[in-house]
């Protein structure tokens, strides 16, 4: 019965037992032995009038409470939050300077006057930083994490020194990524090195990857430059993490060797031919000329040779 199409406007289960019919319209039991009974019922003086009464109510689920000032504000600020965000991501993906937010938004706020969004944004310089390090970085470290817990990557590693003299180790990923459909290398870790021997840096590495619950397993392959200490032949970094993993491929720097078989190459032939002094000179003062150029605010007052 409550699948015809005309009772089942009207009749309902008895919320209090099942097995009677009720009408939602005149609030009671309906006693009907048959489908018969139950259209004489939706025809009867009361049913009809009560059908009357109820079609200028409004049903409690077409109400549309207006949302509160409160509600409107809080809105607006998650929002202005997602903004913020979206730029700050911008500015680190795409490496531009963090002072260009002090000069980004109200320059937004001036063109874009009619967005309440970007009138509520309230991001320069020092929140961007903030952002990134405290919001961005951890989130990115975290996902970068899990992916490397699941699948099987190559580290590649080098040493560096700043101002300080304070030497540092870089560890750079690479992974195949599912998400972009090709392999992708992504920054890991920079630790303090405080052990510069190969024992002490290899301890670095493992123990970079330990900290962060990455099975060791993961990793099979491993590149660095072909110093003595990265890659030499006894008591390197490589061969001793070899010893821990014994099925990682080991790959050292082209360039290097590159640069390594130029200059050999190039020995025998300077002291009888000066096409390969020229050509040496060349490559030698226009990279001073570039270091100088970047170096230097004003060129005025220095003199370099002429070609």
């Amino acid at each position: 019965m409550l699948t015809n199409s005309e009772l089942k406007i009207w009749l309902i289960p008895n919320p209090s037992d099942g097995n009677q019919c009720y009408c939602r319209y005149c609030r009671k039991v309906v006693k009907a032995s048959n489908q018969k009974n139950l259209h004489k019922h939706g025809k009867s003086p009361n049913h009809v009038d009560a059908v009357e009464r109820t079609k200028g109510q409004v049903k409690l689920t077409d109400v549309r409470l207006k949302p509160s000032a409160a509600s409107i504000k809080k809105k607006l600020d998650q929002d202005s939050r997602k903004l913020e965000l979206a730029l700050s991501v911008m500015c680190a993906k795409n490496h531009l300077p963090i002072s260009l937010m002090d000069f980004l938004p109200p320059i937004l706020k001036k063109f874009v006057p009619e967005s309440a969004i970007v009138q509520n944004m309230k991001s320069g310089r020092t929140k961007t930083t903030g952002l990134i390090r405290n919001v961005i970085a951890p989130a990115g470290e975290e996902a970068l994490v899990k992916t490397l817990q699941k699948q099987h990557f190559s580290i590649t590693v080098d040493e560096a020194t700043d101002r300080t003299t304070t030497k540092f180790m870089a560890i750079i990923v690479k992974y195949y990524s599912k998400e972009r459909g090709k392999p992708v290398d992504e920054f890991f870790s920079i630790p303090v090195v405080t052990n510069a021997t190969a024992e002490g840096l290899k301890d670095l590495v493992l123990e970079e990857f330990q900290k962060a619950d990455i099975p060791l397993k993961n990793i099979i392959g491993f590149a660095s430059d072909n110093c003595a200490t990265m890659a030499g032949h006894i008591g390197d970094v490589a061969a001793l993490l070899k010893l821990v993993i014994p099925c990682m491929v080991v790959m050292g720097c082209i360039c290097h060797s590159f640069a390594l078989c130029s200059a050999a190459a190039l020995l025998p032939q300077l002291a009888t031919s000066s096409i390969p002094v020229l050509l040496n000179s060349a490559t030698n003062y226009t990279a001073l000329l570039s270091a100088v150029r970047k170096d230097c605010t004003s060129f005025k007052n220095i003199k370099l040779p002429l070609m």
